[in-house]
């Protein structure tokens, strides 16, 4: 009786942990997501297609150097911090040892891009634009999600992210007025995500007492070989997530770019809400399925089940009021242009994008990762990566964005379809053959 009474408040207390950090999550995402795509309307209005176009561009070039200096940390820190989090001298030397290796990535990526920049005619045009976005890298470099998210203690984070990034957003309708004042953006939604990353930093120290401790340089090389294959796997993610903007941008131009982000933007807001609830099950999966195999995948294919159900309902239906939901968003801007029209169509092109991008995340990373097979949702994914380029390339030349939609929804059905397979394959194995997470 005792043993239950106490197993019971264990359960409870894991429970609520798990609902508190769910909802910190989604409204992390939310911000994320959602503030950048309140100015869409209002930046296409204000500063012309064209120019959203060459924000959008760039935007997705220094979100490739995101992936750099974040090298898959956020999947296999979050991983480890999780299972190491009742000793606080292991997690200090997992948060001094990542975020040393952050830093370290950093300034690497730094010169690679600098040199980027002036080298290409194209971005040397655009330089001060370029380099103020930077600063969304060195914003992420300093934040520590992974911690927060390992530890299962997203709320503080939570609260600076929306304070900060809220009002740098709101600075953009304030001085925002035309295309003069172009500059202003990235330099907003640096500052944004700068405070953010400083204040995850004291959080870290002065709430959860967290003491940093410079590491060996052997320590960084750990961590940089721990990390390839996820890294890799993050690359080739961004690569099929942003190549396709960027392809079109070389290939077609900013107008087209235009045209197939305001829709792109719109289909990957719907997908995004799925994250947090992943992203939220990580840590709590990687732990069941460490304690009770069978358990755990019950678990997960439960959420599969519930997920893909609610998915194709809310798919019906927002493919059949595309018209009204753009109308909504774009609001009365979306009378003044004429390319919205085209934006429908891509978008309808993609409806199915958030259904397939949550299996995929389902197979991959609560089952693959999970069972520790990093190999298999890095093989995927340089596979499917390679075959977006050219297929993207071609498609692109040809049919304008018409062809980077299609390219787009038909790579990740074949992602998805991919990890769905290796996964099932891997789970039906006696249960000494997986490989379980050490």
């Amino acid at each position: 009786m005792m043993f239950d009474k106490y197993k019971t408040t264990f359960q409870v207390a894991g429970f609520r942990t798990l609902i508190t950090n769910f909802f910190s999550l989604v409204i992390l995402q939310i911000l994320n997501v959602f503030l950048p795509f309140l100015t869409i309307p209002y930046l296409m209005s204000t500063v012309g297609v064209e120019r959203f176009g060459l924000l959008t561009f760039v935007h997705s070039f220094v979100l490739f150097l995101v992936i750099f200096v974040e090298y898959g940390f956020n999947i296999t820190t979050t991983r480890e911090i999780s299972i190491q989090s009742n000793s606080k001298s292991e997690v200090e030397r997992i948060y001094s040892e990542v975020l040393t290796t952050k830093l370290f990535l950093l300034l690497v990526c730094f010169v690679l891009f600098s040199i980027a920049v002036f080298s290409v005619e194209k971005f040397r045009h655009d330089f001060l634009i370029y380099f103020l976005y930077f600063g969304i890298v060195v914003g992420q470099t300093l934040f520590s999600l992974w911690l927060f998210q390992g530890l299962q203690k997203m709320k503080y984070v939570t609260y600076v992210n929306v304070f900060f990034k809220s009002i740098f957003t709101i600075c953009i309708f304030i001085f925002v007025k035309g295309v003069n004042d172009i500059w202003m953006v990235p330099l907003f939604l640096s500052a944004g995500a700068i405070s953010a990353g400083i204040s995850s930093l004291l959080i870290a120290r002065f709430v959860l007492d967290l003491h940093y401790t410079f590491p060996h340089f052997d320590a960084v090389k750990v961590q940089l070989k721990s990390g390839y294959h996820l890294f890799m796997s993050e690359f080739y993610m961004a690569v099929l997530t942003f190549s396709n903007v960027l392809l079109l941008g070389f290939l077609v131009g900013n107008v087209s770019v235009g045209i197939y982000s305001a829709a792109e933007k719109v289909i990957r807001a719907a997908a995004s809400l799925l994250s947090p609830v992943i992203n939220t099950l990580f840590p709590y999966v990687a732990k069941l399925v460490f304690e009770n195999y069978r358990q755990g995948m019950a678990f997960i294919h439960k959420v599969k089940n519930y997920g893909v159900v609610v998915i194709i309902a809310g798919t019906i239906l927002v493919f059949i009021f595309a018209d009204v939901l753009f109308d909504i968003i774009y609001q009365h801007k979306s009378k003044e242009l004429a390319s919205i029209d085209q934006s429908i169509l891509v978008f309808r092109i993609m409806i199915i994008f958030p259904l397939v991008s949550f299996l995929d995340q389902v197979y991959g990373k609560l089952i693959l990762i999970v069972l520790g097979r990093t190999d298999i949702f890095f093989k995927v994914f340089s596979i499917c990566s390679i075959l977006n380029l050219i297929v993207c390339a071609t498609l692109s030349y040809y049919y304008s964005y018409i062809g980077t939609a299609i390219s787009s929804i038909v790579t990740q059905i074949i992602i998805a379809s991919l990890m769905g397979y290796y996964a099932n394959k891997i789970e039906n194995k006696p249960l000494e053959e997986s490989k379980l997470p050490c």
